[in-house]
């Protein structure tokens, strides 16, 4: 598929050596394109324009085909919806990139498959949350996704060295560390809700 970006310059170079074409210089009386080259640009402008028309297409319809978050409640994060598993959904794997910058934290959150889940979590405002952890530690290292049933807002706790209440968890959000806290990341939806309130659709308590 070509690019919207790609299209676009394209057209801009095609525009700007026609454009050329019949310019004066001084001293000289300028080139008028004959009707095979005129006829030859404007099959060549039409095409680009189809394939701009084709990119944009494709990219509404991609958006379209990937429905939200909430059929994925009650499921545990392997489980496949719509043929597609909760971390492998795009819109999961788009809001952890935007949410957390760290390479080793993403593979953790989205790629490690030895791990222990739990369902996925209805939490109010529309927000799903998907907690896990790693057996081999004891369960030190721990991860979760707070994520909207739309995709547009995404934090990510990630902790490797809390368990039985001792340790820290750090949160991100938008690329940036959001706050610190004590302990692994919660898994109790009553405790999320108490912690966080709506947040990242609103603000944390206090």
């Amino acid at each position: 598929m070509v690019s919207k970006n790609r299209v676009r310059r394209l057209m801009a170079r095609k525009l700007y050596r026609s454009s050329k074409v019949g310019a004066v210089d001084e001293g000289d009386i300028g080139t008028v394109p004959d009707k095979d080259e005129q006829m030859k640009f404007m099959k060549s402008t039409a095409l680009l324009a189809g394939l701009l028309a084709v990119s944009g297409c494709g990219l509404a319809e991609a958006r379209q085909r990937t429905p939200d978050l909430a059929g994925y409640v009650d499921h545990y994060p392997f489980d496949r919806v719509n043929g597609v598993t909760f971390r492998a959904n795009p819109l999961v794997v788009a809001g952890v990139r935007r949410a957390v910058t760290d390479a080793k934290i993403r593979e953790a959150v989205l790629e490690n498959d030895d791990v222990v889940d739990t369902p996925i979590l209805q939490l109010s405002e529309g927000r799903l949350y998907a907690d896990s952890f790693d057996p081999k530690g004891g369960g030190s290292t721990n991860w979760a996704i707070l994520i909207t049933a739309d995709g547009s807002k995404t934090a990510v706790c990630f902790s490797d060295d809390a368990v039985y209440g001792e340790g820290t968890s750090t949160w991100y959000y938008e690329g940036e560390v959001a706050f610190v806290q004590d302990g692994p990341c919660p898994g109790e939806k009553d405790d999320i809700e108490a912690r966080f309130g709506t947040w990242p659709v609103g603000s944390i308590p206090g």
